[in-house]
């Protein structure tokens, strides 16, 4: 311990102008085991990257928790060791750049979302006359979902929205008459309205529910980076997907939305993916369908520099 605070001292030293995130993220090294092999300047530390459990206890693992390096983030790429970084990057194969972003109240959880009905009830209207002002993503992520809900109608099932700030895809889902909907997020959101619920991890881990479809959109391409305060994990969203996958019921889909184009690691906001990257992230799962571009291949190709196109992959 004497030896991480002295390390710990150097490091502010050379950081005078640290922001609070970067001395906050300082703190929480000195009483971690993963200090020595995750700041850059440190001395080589052991061989095996220092991955907690679970977030387990002995009667039942996590149902969505993905496993961490016992380290909280946000936490600046360049803090970060040289050898971490390349597992970030799949080995270096993917271009990072940074764009560092610290927690406000509501990515602590600190503030809660609020979701006034009429709020909900103006979503669902809209969907129902197919405005495409319904998404907060832009009308084409609107005119995207239609399609892809009249080709994989998701009427009378039971549905698990994943990340979910603004209640756009739970009024779309209610005007295409779920059966049942909930939304789970890290800062549960607030709200009282038939035919929805929302739950954090804890509530999902409480039971063993399971559903016909999950539904996903600019969320997964966070997991993993510490954005948001969540557990560091190099194949975060990796590890995501396999824990979506124990949450559907046998033949259930999965409605997915993350940033396409060149493969991109732009820490610690979001990942884009390409042909290096997507494959890994979409590894055990079945693509039945892609709707918001002619096919994935054609959008790494003509998406090389945005980073916010985001189709909706159907997956089974």
């Amino acid at each position: 311990m004497v030896v991480a605070k002295e390390r710990m001292a150097k490091v502010v030293n050379w950081q005078q102008t640290a922001t609070s995130a970067a001395v906050i993220f300082l703190t929480v090294l000195v009483t971690s085991q993963c200090y020595p092999y995750w700041i850059s300047s440190a001395a080589p530390g052991p061989a095996d990257l220092c991955i907690t459990t679970d977030h387990q206890d002995a009667q039942k693992p996590s149902r969505f928790h993905i496993p961490d390096y016992g380290l909280q983030g946000p936490i600046p790429w360049t803090y970060i060791r040289p050898s971490v970084r390349d597992q970030f990057t799949v080995n270096g194969s993917i271009r990072a750049v940074e764009n560092f972003r610290g927690m406000d109240a509501t990515d602590s959880g600190a503030k809660p979302f609020v979701w006034p009905s009429a709020r909900i009830d103006l979503m669902r209207r809209r969907a129902e006359g197919r405005s495409p002002a319904v998404s907060s993503y832009g009308e084409n992520t609107t005119l995207t979902f239609y399609e892809a809900f009249d080709k994989y109608p998701v009427k009378g099932k039971s549905v698990l929205v994943i990340g979910s700030q603004v209640p756009w895809l739970e009024g779309m889902l209610l005007a295409f008459n779920a059966g049942s909907i909930t939304t789970v997020d890290f800062n549960k959101p607030i709200a009282d309205y038939p035919g929805l619920r929302q739950w954090d991890i804890a509530e999902l881990d409480a039971t063993d529910e399971t559903f016909d479809v999950a539904v996903s959109y600019s969320s997964l391409e966070h997991d993993g980076l510490g954005r948001y305060g969540d557990p560091l994990n190099p194949d975060g969203d990796m590890h995501r997907m396999a824990k979506i996958r124990g949450l559907l019921n046998p033949g259930g889909l999965f409605l997915l939305g993350v940033p396409v184009g060149n493969d991109t690691l732009v820490f610690n906001a979001h990942r884009v993916y390409g042909p290096i990257r997507m494959p890994l992230l979409l590894k055990g799962w079945q693509m039945l369908d892609v709707f918001g571009v002619s096919s994935l291949e054609a959008a790494y190709r003509e998406n090389l520099n945005a980073v916010l196109i985001q189709p909706v992959i159907v997956l089974k």
